[in-house]
């Protein structure tokens, strides 16, 4: 955050539950449910008046666009951004924007607050195909969820700074931020040079296949961030 929104300077960690399907003592939707009290409190009560940016990863984003949606509905007005990262609710590819019936939760709005959306390619939870009848591409996007969506901690700040940004809409920017191992051949890579010299052959011919699964040839994530393409459900085929 620090080098793209330099006048935030006052750094304050904010817990919530954070339970998913996988982990935790709770219901997802539970944990959702709690984390945007947690926010909303923080927002209106313990930081009103201040000026702020809202970061958050994964559940935490998703909890971040249904607080803009509340505080919108409620004449909010106040100093305040969000920067989120691997959304599952991210209108350019989220798996619950993705699959809508799955869970009840709506595409993150994309014009109530500025808010700039990250996401790392092939990240199976917040970049999940538009054609996932390419098997290829959903089994890469699923790998994606180990080796991308629980990657972000990882990532320098170099990565950061070259993702690439891939339109506004409304109020919000998208970006994504290049995998250049992808999630698919992780295991070859893990055999030292004899198994990443394979993967590296294989790499130019897979990545094809699997971004059409994307509906295009030039990287992983769909082709209208926040627009037409994202706020549909998946696809049969690609337009090719």
């Amino acid at each position: 955050l620090q080098p793209r929104f330099p006048g935030y300077t006052n750094l304050v960690p904010l817990w919530t539950p954070e339970n998913g399907l996988f982990f935790g003592t709770m219901s997802g939707d539970e944990s959702m449910r709690q984390g945007v009290e947690i926010l909303h409190n923080a927002i209106t009560v313990d930081h009103a008046g201040e000026n702020l940016m809202v970061f958050g990863v994964s559940q935490s984003a998703a909890i971040s666009g249904i607080e803009m949606q509340r505080l919108a509905d409620a004449g909010w007005t106040g100093d305040l951004r969000f920067a989120l990262l691997g959304n599952p609710t991210s209108p350019a590819g989220g798996m619950y924007v993705r699959f809508p019936g799955f869970t009840p939760y709506p595409p993150a709005p994309v014009d109530l607050f500025p808010t700039e959306s990250f996401t790392g390619a092939y990240d199976g939870v917040a970049d999940f195909p538009r054609y996932p009848l390419n098997l290829v591409s959903t089994a890469n996007a699923l790998a994606g969820i180990m080796t991308v969506h629980l990657g972000y901690q990882d990532m320098t700040a170099d990565q950061i700074a070259g993702a690439t940004h891939l339109g506004t809409a409304g109020l919000t920017d998208f970006y994504m931020i290049p995998t250049r191992q992808l999630p698919l051949l992780w295991p070859l890579y893990q055999l030292g040079l004899p198994g990443a010299t394979v993967a590296d052959t294989i790499d130019p011919m897979l990545r094809l296949v699997i971004n059409l699964g994307y509906g295009n040839l030039d990287h992983g994530l769909v082709p209208d961030p926040g627009g037409l393409d994202a706020g549909a459900a998946f696809g049969f085929l690609p337009k090719l």
